[in-house]
């Protein structure tokens, strides 16, 4: 009996010990914090046709406008529909075109 007894002690320390080691391994990292990530490249998103002068917008601008979400029906698909964005006019008054009579879109 007191051979079952010193197997089941030592197998307890063994476990206690692995516990120790595992939390000596976790509890760091915890404590670590979020790692800033540089920037992403500005990459030209479109460019705007004004007065015969091009002007690019990027991505990182259109970022900076903020994003918008709207759910809505389609006729044309079952279920609701998520689209996100940059508001138009947000666009517009980024570009100096806020205001204006009318607007030209190409694709």
């Amino acid at each position: 009996m007191s051979s079952l007894l010193n197997t089941g002690l030592s197998s307890l320390k063994r476990s206690l010990i692995m516990l120790a080691v595992l939390a000596f391994c976790i509890l760091p990292a915890g404590a670590l914090e979020p790692v800033d990530l540089p920037e992403s490249p500005d990459t030209v998103a479109f460019n705007v046709q004004n007065n015969g002068k091009s002007f690019p917008v990027t991505l990182r601008q259109l970022e900076k406008l903020g994003l918008y979400r709207v759910t809505t029906a389609s006729p044309f698909e079952k279920g609701q529909l998520t689209f996100e964005g940059v508001l138009f006019r947000d666009v517009l008054k980024l570009v100096g075109l806020e205001g204006e009579d009318s607007v030209v879109l190409r694709a």
